[in-house]
């Protein structure tokens, strides 16, 4: 994290009756040129002077928008896998339900044979 004061005189109108507030009186995100800065200013009334402090948030904004690009992927495999899944469970069902057609229809004629029944073909 890289920090950046700055002084610079209070001009007037500036300043007014209201009491600061300390650190924090003027709080901003900026983007500039794709670097990303937190400024904070205040004013220090026994010298008269607005204090600005400008920190790098660069980094910080870097790994959020990997992260956010991690999570949409991730989300997105899920879903892939989920519909995979879907997809081979009736597929599987479809062939259970086929074959257990096949095994009712062969073992009804192995019973009417046992019984000495009429097979019919």
């Amino acid at each position: 994290m890289e920090l950046l004061c700055f002084f610079f005189q209070a001009e007037d109108g500036i300043r007014d009756a209201q009491e600061s507030r300390g650190l924090g009186d003027v709080y901003k995100r900026q983007q500039y040129n794709n670097v990303y800065v937190k400024l904070s200013v205040f004013y220090l009334e026994k010298s008269g002077l607005l204090m600005g402090v400008f920190v790098d948030l660069t980094k910080q904004k870097d790994q959020e928008q990997m992260m956010e690009e991690i999570r949409g992927k991730t989300l997105e495999k899920a879903q892939q896998v989920i519909t995979n899944q879907m997809l081979v469970a009736q597929e599987i069902a479809s062939l259970l339900g086929e074959t257990t057609a096949e095994t009712k229809s062969l073992l009804s004629k192995l019973m009417k044979i046992l019984r000495g029944e009429n097979v019919e073909e």
